[in-house]
């Protein structure tokens, strides 16, 4: 499992949880390199910046990630958020 989170903290306690659950779990900050690699068993965290961007600076962003993801099937099942912040994660969103 691959997950993209805004926020350092964000990405810290999705690891967490992950690793509570009994999950290896890799916490990335910035771009990762896909290998092909990952076992079923890890959750790679992907730390962002994007809450603190603006809107055009966090799709390209994004779209910088997912490109990185390319030997993976991307699926979003479901994405926490904050609410001050809809516009820009709208605009993510539709990158994918």
């Amino acid at each position: 499992m691959i997950v993209i989170a805004d926020d350092i903290t964000g990405a810290a306690e999705i690891a967490g949880i992950a690793f509570v659950q009994g999950r290896q779990v890799r916490l990335v900050c910035g771009s990762p390199v896909c290998d092909g690699t990952t076992a079923p068993n890890v959750t790679t965290v992907i730390a962002t910046d994007t809450r603190s961007m603006t809107e055009a600076e966090a799709v390209a962003d994004t779209r910088r990630i997912t490109s990185r993801l390319s030997c993976r099937r991307l699926s979003i099942t479901s994405m926490p958020m904050h609410a001050s912040n809809l516009s820009p994660l709208n605009s993510q969103l539709s990158t994918l």
